[in-house]
């Protein structure tokens, strides 16, 4: 069972929704009735990091911002943070929240309150609280509407594999160590259905797919990247086209409207069509079904 069938299966057991939940388990966060937004992450020591990569601040950042990105793509502001955290000491503990603290103010929340337990391993799970007046979903693709993405991709991913690698590539390592959320871009945004790249571009445009009831066709190489990674990324043996497609962790927004864009708010990268399923025009002009990226399970 892999992650999306256990979420699937856990949806089935627990319920989508509720009298004042319209949007529960299957979207990027749950919606209130009453517009609140509420979503939760988790960093793990051993799974989702190693020490020897990050500063303790780093992890109280790096996990903020990745629930905090949850709320950008639903089109919620941010209101306040929950942290809870396990930590072998109380300095560790101290030094952590630090960095949870700065990634709180530099998106424009509150950690409002937790809960702390001391354990041999590091473990931040962090909820998420926003507000949000009309909250996107990932089910309103519809076919004709143009793929976007905001910033580049693959940058994150390029920086922690060159990290297990023993290599630091300071701005790509950057952009794993200290994500952000998109909150920037949401008042410039009206679109039909979007999703945060955590796990990847192939497999998150899939899910928001599979929410929507449409397939999507994009271009390989119209995915935006940083200068520098196609290159840096051969350097270390690494496909730079499979980073970038499936690598996730870029916390971007990725998202599909009817209409068009200005080039400085987000990149066109494909369609929605009729159909199911999210087929890559290759740099050889010929058509795959990709569903590759992070998955939990």
């Amino acid at each position: 069972m892999n992650e999306d069938e256990l979420v699937a299966a856990l949806r089935a057991r627990l319920g989508a929704s509720g009298p004042r939940i319209p949007t529960g388990i299957g979207d990027d966060a749950a919606v209130l009735d009453d517009g609140t937004i509420l979503s939760v992450d988790a960093v793990v020591e051993g799974v989702h990091f190693e020490r020897a990569w990050l500063a303790l601040g780093d992890i109280g950042y790096r996990g903020t911002s990745a629930a905090l990105s949850d709320l950008a793509a639903m089109g919620a502001a941010p209101v306040a943070i929950l942290s809870s955290l396990t930590a072998p000491d109380a300095q560790t503990a101290l030094a952590i929240m630090d960095g949870a603290g700065e990634a709180a103010r530099a998106h424009g929340a509150t950690i409002a309150g937790g809960n702390l337990a001391r354990g041999r391993h590091v473990e931040l799970h962090t909820t998420a609280v926003g507000r949000a007046r009309a909250p996107w979903l990932r089910s309103g693709a519809r076919p004709g509407d143009a793929v976007y993405l905001t910033g580049t991709v693959g940058a994150a991913a390029l920086g922690w594999r060159a990290l297990a690698r023993g290599v630091e590539l300071p701005a790509f390592a950057a952009r794993w160590r200290r994500p952000r959320a998109r909150f920037d871009l949401v008042p410039h945004l009206a679109p039909s259905a979007c999703v945060d790249v955590s796990d990847g571009v192939a497999l998150d445009l899939s899910r928001l797919c599979v929410a929507s009831g449409v397939g999507a066709r994009i271009e390989l190489g119209r995915l935006p990247l940083a200068e520098g990674f196609a290159a840096e990324a051969r350097a270390l043996g690494l496909d730079p086209d499979a980073l970038a497609l499936e690598g996730g962790e870029d916390y971007e927004l990725l998202f599909t409207m009817p209409a068009s864009l200005p080039p400085e708010l987000a990149t066109p990268i494909g369609e929605i069509v009729a159909g199911e399923g999210v087929h890559v025009l290759g740099r050889d002009g010929t058509f795959a079904l990709h569903d590759g990226g992070h998955r939990h399970f």
